[in-house]
């Protein structure tokens, strides 16, 4: 997405919440935020809310050339998004990041497996999660890392932001009780 003069391209952060809608984040430093609710009505065609205003959209995706194309009808209107593809995940036993046993970070700390970009933040500090719901990505040797929540409870100490390099062994956030 592109500034309102058209030659600035504009970082996007979409956040899943608990309720069920999306944060949008569109911006840097003073950025802008909508909430964001979904519905399905049928096969593609879904209803959005943006911050209580509803549009009916089609929604079409497909891979090719390395590259996802999604497509967004809305009246009259078409919008075409593209993705490079290419990032593997990593297996089930690899995501999940324990408390690492050698440090002296408190219980339910999670820490950065290794050094690399945040390149999507899943979770807010005080949201309630479930076991191995994903929280954060990292981008390492052009490999995506989901970075999953080692055991139910409330995210703390969520401070990183997509765009930051993290070096391995930092702390990312911890899971407590309350």
């Amino acid at each position: 997405m592109y500034d309102s003069n058209g030659s600035k391209l504009l970082p996007i952060s979409i956040s899943y919440q608990a309720d069920g809608n999306y944060l949008v984040k569109v911006g840097g430093n003073s950025s802008t935020v909508f909430e964001v609710k979904v519905t399905l009505l049928g096969d593609q065609d879904y209803r959005v809310e943006v911050d209580g205003v509803g549009s009916n959209v089609t929604l079409a995706t497909y891979s090719k050339d390395q590259t996802k194309h999604i497509h967004i009808w809305h009246g009259s209107q078409h919008h075409h998004f593209t993705q490079q593809l290419g990032f593997e995940l990593c297996e089930e036993e690899e995501m999940r990041h324990n408390v690492n046993s050698e440090t002296s970070h408190p219980p339910g700390t999670v820490v950065a497996p290794m050094a690399g970009l945040v390149v999507k933040v899943l979770g807010n500090n005080g949201t309630k999660v479930e076991e191995g719901q994903p929280i954060l990505v990292l981008e390492a040797m052009k490999m995506e890392h989901v970075v999953k929540a080692p055991s139910a409870g409330y995210v703390h100490g969520l401070e990183v932001a997509a765009g930051q390099q993290v070096s391995d062994g930092s702390i990312l956030f911890r899971i407590e009780d309350k």
